[in-house]
């Protein structure tokens, strides 16, 4: 397991925790296409084996026997397989790491952000290895359009819309991770800001990434600053994909049941981009049920969303 264990190679390592549904995808693509530029101009390190590091640290750290996706395209099911997969990959991470010049590590993986503590201790043993100093930054998001984006995930997703309710809940589990992340890395080296927030300040979200990670404000004006965002669905759209996702499996020889479908993926496309509204019924009580975490986070990180006054956002 040696291989597994640096050698205080960089000066500093930043894990950004996502967390989910707060523009991390968009930052990743962003920071894996000027990789060279940061680690060239700006002393950061940016691993290339993926632009979301998350799956490669869940095998690692998380779930090391866990069957995923990066397993499945390696054929490696049994546990001596998967094992021998999670170490090559280890060594191969190593070995470039080892070869950069830069002085600090940028780590992007949102999944970091659902590490229970025994998982978060282990990330931090093998950390330490690596670095002198380890921060973690990551961005929050108001309830509402927290649930929202989920919504619209889990339609794209093939769910269906009187399937997702439960979506309501669960916020108080969000403050019980930041809690636990900044109990494994101590309050000074915790950075958390809201997303809506940093999406609306000079520069965007990535200006405020990049402050957070201490990265020279000026990469964004010697960069491609434009970060793909994730395209929205309006209401009309999340009812159509609602009723696809019911639909059984299409039958590509009833010219009846085909036209069906593509008049409802035309519809779909037709709609794509235009405002979503959320159904009342999903959001009716949330002031009640996002009270207790929106209160925590007031109290231990100063981001206060107003739940009393909160209106039923028109679109993401």
């Amino acid at each position: 397991m040696q291989i597994w264990w640096g050698t205080m190679k960089f000066r500093e390592l930043i894990f950004h925790i996502g967390f989910h549904k707060t523009g991390s995808t968009s930052l990743q693509n962003w920071l894996l296409q000027h990789r060279e530029i940061l680690e060239k101009n700006y002393d950061i390190y940016y691993p290339s084996f993926a632009a979301n590091h998350s799956f490669h640290f869940n095998s690692w750290f998380n779930v090391p026997l866990w069957v995923n996706h990066l397993n499945v395209l390696e054929k490696a099911f049994t546990a001596d397989e998967i094992a021998e997969a999670n170490a090559r990959r280890m060594r191969e991470f190593m070995a470039e790491a080892e070869a950069t010049s830069a002085s600090r590590m940028l780590i992007s993986a949102e999944n970091l952000s659902a590490f229970e503590p025994a998982k978060i201790s282990s990330l931090m043993d093998w950390a330490q290895t690596m670095a002198g100093r380890i921060r973690v930054i990551g961005f929050v998001r108001h309830p509402g359009e927290w649930l929202v984006s989920l919504m619209q995930q889990a339609l794209k997703g093939k769910r269906q819309m009187d399937g997702i309710a439960y979506f309501r809940h669960g916020f108080d589990s969000v403050v019980d991770r930041l809690d636990q992340w900044r109990e494994a890395v101590g309050k000074d080296a915790f950075q958390i800001r809201d997303f809506r927030q940093a999406c609306e300040s000079e520069g965007g979200l990535l200006a405020t990434f990049c402050a957070l990670a201490k990265i020279a404000p000026e990469v964004i004006q010697n960069t491609d600053p434009l970060l793909r965002i994730n395209e929205s669905l309006s209401s009309e759209g999340a009812s159509v994909l609602s009723v696809i996702n019911t639909m059984a499996d299409v039958d590509m020889t009833d010219s009846s049941s085909l036209n069906t479908y593509l008049h409802m993926v035309q519809l779909c496309q037709e709609i794509q981009g235009q405002r979503f509204t959320v159904p009342e019924a999903f959001l009716q009580n949330i002031s009640t049920e996002f009270k207790s975490g929106a209160d925590r986070l007031k109290a231990g990180y100063g981001i206060d969303y107003d739940l009393e006054n909160y209106a039923i956002p028109k679109h993401v």
